[in-house]
C-alpha cells in the first residue's frame, strides 16, 4: 500500500471524527461549547488539508508504506498508556494521572531527558489545569492525594 492512500484514509476517518465532535460539541451549554467546538472544527479543517496533501502525494506516486518494528512498537506503547489512563484518571485523580503518564510514556517511547521531561509534563498539566478548571469550570475526578489530606 502507497504511503500517501493510507494517509488520506486516515486523514479522512480524522476529519469525520472530528466533524462528529464538532456536532456533539455544538450541542454543550454556551459557556462550554466554544472551545471544544472551535477545536474539532480547527482539527476538522487541518484533516482536511491533510487528506488534500496525500492526495497530492498520491498523484504523484509517492512511495511505499514501510513499517518499522520500533515504530509498532511505540504505537503499542502509546495505546497501552492510553489504557492505562482510562484506568487511573477515576483512581488517582485526573492531573495526578496525567503527570505520572505524560513522562512515563514518553520515557517508554525513547526520550531520556528529565528536565525536558519535567518541563513537558508542567505544561502539559497547567495548560490541563487552565482549560477545564480555570476556562471551562468543568468538575474533575478528585485527586487521590486530597482524599488523603481531607
Amino acid at each position: 500500500m502507497r504511503r500517501a492512500t493510507l494517509e488520506m484514509m486516515v486523514a479522512l476517518g480524522l476529519m469525520c471524527l472530528c466533524i462528529a465532535g464538532t456536532i456533539e460539541a455544538w450541542g454543550f451549554p454556551k459557556e462550554s461549547a466554544y472551545l471544544p467546538t472551535a477545536v474539532f472544527a480547527a482539527a476538522s479543517l487541518l484533516s482536511l488539508l491533510w487528506a488534500g496533501q496525500a492526495f497530492a502525494a498520491r498523484l504523484r506516486g509517492g512511495g511505499f508504506l514501510i513499517i518499522e518494528p520500533l515504530e509498532l512498537r511505540r504505537l503499542g506503547l502509546m495505546a497501552a498508556g492510553a489504557l492505562v489512563l482510562a484506568v487511573a484518571v477515576p483512581t488517582l485523580g485526573f492531573f495526578t494521572s496525567f503527570a505520572f503518564l505524560v513522562p512515563g510514556i514518553a520515557w517508554a517511547t525513547g526520550y531520556r531527558r528529565p528536565q525536558g521531561l519535567a518541563v513537558g509534563t508542567l505544561i502539559f498539566t497547567g495548560l490541563l489545569y487552565i482549560v477545564f478548571v480555570l476556562f471551562l469550570n468543568r468538575p474533575l475526578p478528585a485527586e487521590v492525594w486530597q482524599s488523603l489530606f481531607a
